[in-house]
């Protein structure tokens, strides 16, 4: 089978089952491993495919992500509302780290505004009004990610190893009761986990409608999170079945 000829039966398994690992394709194409992973790092390099641990994503799942500034101008009382809440959590004298959502940003802000809290964030929407506040406030850089004006990668999680926080504010592209925070892509779930580490206290800031989205990239159960800031009440039974995982509901009373 010609290289071509494999390369378009690859997107036609990912068109089907856009997660798909190594040994399936690896099945129905009857080549080697080596051969498919050869395939899947040439697709990547196009923007096909999206490789991950023991095979691959079909990169159309990822496109049509909201900007920053589209997401920015989402639901903004509700992101302010949980900024207010969340920012209350955070005590004087405290460290923390603040993620790139546009609903970290909020909280973020408002930290911003305290003298005696020391701030860390890998957001460059945060960075852009640190001139607004008094709070010392330290980048973690990295290689800046437009749609979610996020810095990640190695650099990033690099930085990490030196620092520990009181507290991780951590956004989420979308939640499951069942599964927990997801978001869209790996680099970003990488910064996310490394921060929750090294938190003592981790704070889950979204709004509800989270549980409505779709993101194909888990980085956190809920038990492991300390808290979630949400914009409402959930009905009773997904209620519920959070307060098993053991974590603190937040919401407006």
């Amino acid at each position: 089978m010609l290289i071509h000829e494999r390369l378009e039966k690859i997107k036609a398994i990912l068109a089907q089952n856009p997660r798909c690992g190594v040994e399936e394709i690896q099945e129905k194409l009857g080549v080697s491993r080596s051969t498919v992973r050869r395939d899947l790092l040439k697709l990547e390099d196009g923007g096909e495919v999206l490789r991950v641990h023991g095979g691959a994503l079909n990169a159309g799942m990822l496109r049509g992500e909201p900007t920053y500034d589209k997401r920015s101008r989402m639901a903004v009382k509700a992101k302010r509302l949980i900024g207010e809440q969340a920012a209350e959590l955070v005590e004087d004298g405290q460290s923390v780290f603040v993620d790139a959502g546009t609903s970290c940003v909020e909280v973020g802000r408002r930290l911003l505004l305290r003298e005696n809290v020391q701030i860390f964030t890998n957001s460059i929407g945060l960075l852009q009004h640190a001139h607004e506040g008094v709070a010392e406030i330290m980048c973690i850089g990295g290689k800046v990610r437009r749609s979610t004006e996020a810095m990640v990668g190695g650099l990033s999680l690099n930085w990490f190893k030196r620092l520990k926080f009181d507290v991780a504010i951590i956004g989420a592209s979308s939640l499951s009761v069942e599964d927990g925070a997801s978001t869209t892509e790996l680099l970003e779930a990488s910064v996310k986990q490394e921060a929750m580490r090294r938190a003592k206290r981790s704070v889950l800031v979204a709004d509800a409608s989270k549980l409505e989205a779709n993101a194909v990239v888990g980085f956190a159960a809920w038990d492991e999170f300390d808290d979630w800031v949400m914009d409402k009440k959930l009905p009773a039974e997904k209620m519920k079945q959070l307060k098993k995982a053991n974590i603190k509901l937040h919401y407006p009373k």
